[in-house]
């Protein structure tokens, strides 16, 4: 079972001009330190659930390692907020590239690094997938059902990984990016084909979490929220269909729109609208 990413606080609430002393949910901050061979790698602060799978996907967003075949053992000591990962020695290289670093969170003064010549020399994203405006805006109010976290504190992000109308894999974190990490670790924990899946998203679309999909092989990515430019251009470059403001009825669907089935829908402004 997983542990809990919420606690209770006592505050006082200053309202109308009268004061209040209540109880008040609020989410963990928890720094968590990864060793791979040995070797300190990185520390993240995040919410300390679905750990395992936030360790492999960010590694393989990182491109430390390809696969799970890559992986000999890891070990997660949670009270400590440690964990260690034994790769295959001929890893060693890819590992010392990427150096000692610090990642927060992934909201505010992130640090996020990924290699502009991964881009140059990546594949186009070769899913089949197809989805229904009506699918999505129905697995955007699940996701939304499954957010009682956020709901509750305003402090999380949540990502979700899903196939056809039914979410697979879903993830609370601190941070955005944690949260696509834990998805993209389940989806190779569990050896499911990319093909055919698609990631909702919380959180902001920035160029960080399409190359995280496009690592993956997600070839669709949907938000509640905002995207930005490079984000859509380097989905763009490399295949992907990239969504933004999934609200109610509503979507912007900013690059590769065949693989949205538009069939029925009538162009506002037209004689049948």
């Amino acid at each position: 079972m997983e542990p809990s990413i919420i606690t209770e606080v006592g505050a006082i609430k200053v309202k109308e001009g009268k004061s209040t002393p209540i109880s008040d949910t609020v989410v963990l901050e928890y720094p968590f330190t990864l060793h791979i061979n040995g070797e300190q790698y990185v520390t993240l602060v995040c919410s300390p659930q679905h750990l395992e799978e936030m360790v492999y996907g960010l590694l393989f967003s990182d491109n430390i390692i390809h696969g799970m075949e890559d992986v000999e053992d890891l070990s997660v000591v949670q009270d400590k907020g440690l964990a260690r990962i034994q790769l295959r020695d001929h890893l060693d290289d890819r590992k010392k590239h990427r150096g000692r670093r610090v990642i927060t969170s992934g909201c505010g003064k992130s640090t996020v690094f990924y290699n502009v010549e991964d881009l140059v020399t990546q594949r186009p994203i070769r899913s089949d997938v197809t989805v229904t405006p009506e699918v999505i805006q129905e697995i955007m109010k699940a996701f939304d059902k499954s957010s009682g976290i956020y709901f509750s504190t305003g402090g999380t992000h949540s990502c979700a990984l899903c196939k056809e109308d039914a979410i697979l894999f879903f993830a609370s974190d601190i941070g955005r990016h944690n949260a696509l990490d834990k998805c993209v670790g389940y989806l190779l924990k569990n050896a499911i084909e990319p093909d055919g899946c698609y990631v909702v998203s919380s959180g902001r679309l920035s160029s960080e979490m399409v190359y995280k999909c496009m690592r993956a092989g997600i070839g669709v990515v949907a938000s509640r929220s905002a995207t930005t430019k490079l984000a859509i251009e380097v989905a763009d470059q490399v295949g992907m269909t990239l969504i933004g403001f999934v609200r109610g009825r509503r979507m912007n669907v900013y690059t590769h729109p065949e693989r949205i089935c538009l069939e029925g829908a009538v162009p506002e402004g037209s004689d049948e609208a």
